[in-house]
């Protein structure tokens, strides 16, 4: 019997200071799911809102079916992302996106309230990037509690066939956590509650 590949990590990181002596980065996420031979992993440097269209349009690519999970690491407002002072809406950028075959992919917000509104606003940005499953916060997070909560998730991702089992696994299991960080999904129908 043939094993399900299990999908890669497509994380596009920006900047999350302009102090030269702030090295914060999500690779240590990345470099665990490596080590511990638990899913491969990309990192885009995102400069800009140019770098963010061409790294999601790449991530689309058919030479990159493999990553089924994109990691947006950037920082965040209700609604939209940040590339250093630029804002960038994810409604917006799913116009961006015309053409880039995303529907078999996962993506997760790894920034601060972009969902901030909720189930139904959470659905609009899905369905304008296209993805399957988009999860996110929709309070500011503390930063070392995100990362761990996002290690979690996205082992869970990773070994979970429907994505969304991942995403009700971690209400279940880390309810306190999902609270905290006001994590919510949505993947079509099925949608987490507003916490």
């Amino acid at each position: 019997m043939a094993r399900r590949r299990k999908p890669g990590i497509w994380a596009m990181e920006g900047q999350w200071s302009a102090r030269v002596t702030d090295v914060r980065s999500v690779s240590p996420i990345l470099d665990a799911m490596r080590a511990a031979k638990v899913a491969d992993a990309a990192r885009q440097q995102v400069n800009g809102p140019e770098d963010l269209v061409k790294a999601l349009r790449r991530w689309g690519q058919k030479q990159h079916d493999s990553y089924g999970i994109g990691y947006l690491a950037l920082h965040g407002s209700p609604g939209a992302v940040y590339t250093g002072r630029k804002k960038i809406s994810m409604v917006d950028l799913g116009g961006e996106l015309q053409g880039v075959d995303l529907t078999a992919k996962c993506l997760h917000l790894g920034s601060c309230a972009v969902l901030d509104g909720g189930n139904d606003f959470a659905k609009q940005i899905r369905q304008s990037l296209g993805v399957r499953l988009l999860s996110g916060f929709t309070q500011d997070v503390d930063w070392f509690e995100s990362m761990a909560f996002e290690l979690l998730f996205f082992a869970k991702l990773v070994d979970y066939v429907r994505p969304i089992d991942a995403a009700k696994y971690m209400e279940r299991e880390h309810s306190e956590l999902v609270s905290r960080l006001g994590f919510i999904y949505e993947a079509g129908r099925a949608s987490s509650r507003k916490p």
